[in-house]
């Protein structure tokens, strides 16, 4: 299954982010559908509990989603890849090599930017963490 973004991945200010539904995030607005036409913006602080908020996501009922990220546990941060439709989270994925201060961890985590830059399958990009394990 292919994960359809909101933003158009070849506009060079694409970059991914896991504070924007479907996981990419425009900073330059460029006329292209990005965060003000309609993505939902979700934040994603230090605490795991408000970056899972469903309120956030009900706006986009059926359309497929994917994010990247870190995320805070016991006070330490790590990625994780998360993808879902609407407003519910169907899967996690947690980036294996511990916190993201180990350099193998900010590898695999540009790593993970890249195929979704450049737009690579959900399958793919699962594909990758679980060769990791």
């Amino acid at each position: 299954m292919t994960i359809k973004h909101a933003l158009d991945p070849s506009c060079p200010h694409v970059t991914p982010s896991l504070d924007h539904i479907g996981g990419y995030y425009c900073n330059r607005g460029c006329d292209r559908y990005c965060h003000s036409h309609g993505d939902t913006v979700v934040s994603d602080s230090s605490s795991d509990s408000s970056s899972d908020s469903l309120e956030s996501r009900k706006s986009t009922e059926s359309r497929l989603w994917n994010e990247f990220g870190s995320y805070t546990s016991k006070g330490r941060l790590y990625y994780r890849y998360r993808w879902g439709h609407g407003h519910s989270i169907d899967g996690v994925r947690h980036i294996p090599g511990g916190t993201i201060s180990r350099p193998v961890v900010q590898q695999r985590g540009e790593q993970i930017r890249q195929a979704m830059t450049q737009g690579k399958s959900h399958t793919e990009i699962l594909g990758m963490i679980d060769g990791w394990r």
